[in-house]
């Protein structure tokens, strides 16, 4: 399959699974994007690289809004933001970006928030399957789910993932608990700060 690459223009897509699905690489240097689908906003396999633009993409199913996934890689599959607005919003079941391999963000605007779940429990605003999250520059927001009301489950962290954070700002929440559901936890996983850092973590 071949790479997407965007170079500006504007491009909204509407979809019952899946807004924008590419079959390998994504790579955005400018442009607005608007990409939701009733399961997945965006899938890309092995890397997705944001330079610039407004990507604004959305889920209201059992997918994610922004979805990084393994295709024979060879272990190269990472998500990364380099500047510009990323906006990843999830109404379902699943997280506002998940990323097998990790994710870099060196710059821009980063905004993340987990299902508000329909089932049970609350999900994660951001989700690397145990792989690493960088940040560097830029400023995040990452917000778990709220757990569905009724179900006694936990929210979801605003962020899973071994999280390292050298620069920029990072703001992580976690969801609300319902009844003997615990609150989620702004982060999830180890953290490694540099000097001077801003991060707020809460429940």
């Amino acid at each position: 399959a071949k790479n997407l690459n965007v170079h500006g223009g504007k491009i909204t897509i509407t979809d019952a699974y899946t807004g924008i699905s590419t079959g390998s690489a994504f790579t955005i240097y400018n442009g607005i994007i608007n990409s939701s689908g009733s399961d997945n906003g965006i899938i890309a396999y092995n890397l997705m690289n944001v330079y610039d633009g407004e990507i604004t993409a959305s889920s209201s199913g059992n997918g994610s809004a922004i979805s990084l996934k393994e295709l024979n890689s060879n272990g190269n599959c990472k998500l990364t933001i380099e500047g510009g607005k990323v906006t990843a919003t999830n109404t379902g079941n699943l997280y506002g970006i998940d990323a097998v391999g990790g994710l870099t963000i060196t710059g821009g605007t980063v905004t993340a928030q987990g299902g508000k779940n329909t089932v049970g429990e609350g999900q994660v605003g951001i989700f690397t399957y145990g792989y690493n999250i960088t940040i560097s520059g830029g400023d995040v927001t990452a917000i778990g789910g709220d757990a569905k009301a009724g179900s006694n489950q936990d929210g979801g962290a605003g962020i899973d993932g071994n999280l390292t954070v050298n620069g920029g700002t990072v703001i992580a929440s976690g969801g609300a608990g319902d009844g003997d559901g615990s609150n989620g936890s702004g982060i999830s996983g180890t953290i490694e700060l540099g000097s001077g850092i801003k991060l707020y973590a809460g429940a």
